[in-house]
């Protein structure tokens, strides 16, 4: 889908963008150029951008430690 009308960035280029590391909707901007023309995307850019690092938010988190130790004291 088609999310930068001014400078044809789709949705896939942005989410690819954030993938390979940027962090803010300068970032992006620089990057692909989503956001950088009348700025009438920015909204849907940052809600992409948003979505993109909770996802890598929550695969980067580690185990949590006190499940581990659940399975050993739990009752059988």
């Amino acid at each position: 889908m088609l999310v930068c009308h001014c400078n044809s960035v789709c949705e896939k280029q942005i989410r690819s963008t954030i993938r390979s590391g940027a962090r803010c909707l300068d970032d992006v901007e620089r990057a692909c150029g989503a956001g950088g023309g009348c700025g009438g995307c920015s909204p849907a850019v940052e809600e992409i951008l948003e979505h993109e690092l909770q996802l890598h938010r929550a695969s980067a988190l580690p185990p949590d430690p006190l499940d581990a130790l659940e399975l050993l004291i739990a009752p059988t």
